[in-house]
């Protein structure tokens, strides 16, 4: 009868352990695609913060989560690396946060631009590329984001390395809404995606972009 009961118990737990890994998202495909990201012209609504030495996944989701001054865009999260590689743990890493005002390059009002600049946010714009590691996968929770950018890095980085790609910044973008996370990375213009205050010293403009071409993605 114990035995009986301890395998049950055994099995109980062994399906909620599944139950609980497929919640967070531990058996979701990190399909990385080489496509168009999925917006035009970005406008952006950002704080820089930098440098830092590393950022936490604690810090991120509470930034997701508490960006009140403007609830209903979605969340912008860019991690800019030192040496433009994103495996670089040489020079400081920096990041800039906020939330994407527009998709189509349109301006937002002046009145906006003000009340944005009274909560210490800058206007910046980012181009539309043809060419960027794109990845889309859900979270639900902490717990799920911490595991789903965990696995999504480690396989972008072998993805990047295995095939010496000229691939940075690192940007993410977060849809509150739908719960959706769309991780991208560009590989074209990526000059082009840093914010005045994250431009490196011209010592640190080196890194990863020697080899790879469109062939090898």
């Amino acid at each position: 009868m114990l035995l009986l009961e301890t395998t049950l118990l055994l099995c109980i737990l062994f399906i909620l352990g599944l139950y609980t890994l497929l919640i967070l998202g531990f058996f979701n495909d990190v399909d990385i695609k080489v496509i168009p990201p999925p917006f035009g012209r970005l406008v952006v609504a950002y704080r820089y913060n930098g440098p830092v030495a590393e950022t936490s996944i604690a810090q991120l989701f509470r930034y997701i989560q508490n960006t009140d001054t403007l609830p209903y865009f979605k969340t912008i999260i860019i991690h800019y690396y030192g040496g433009r590689k994103l495996t670089d743990t040489e020079h400081t890493r920096s990041y800039a946060a906020g939330v994407i005002l527009n998709e189509d390059g349109l301006l937002p009002d002046i009145n906006l631009v003000s009340t944005l600049a009274d909560f210490g946010y800058s206007i910046a714009t980012f181009p539309k590329i043809t060419h960027a590691l794109v990845v889309t996968f859900p979270y639900r929770n902490y717990l799920s984001l911490q595991l789903g950018l965990s696995r999504l890095y480690r396989k972008l980085l072998q993805y990047i390395e295995h095939r010496k790609l000229c691939a940075y910044p690192a940007i993410e973008i977060y849809d509150k809404k739908l719960k959706i996370i769309t991780a991208i990375i560009p590989l074209a213009r990526q000059d082009d995606f840093y914010v005045p205050e994250a431009v490196p010293e011209p010592e640190t403009h080196t890194g990863f972009c020697t080899t790879g071409s469109v062939g090898d993605y």
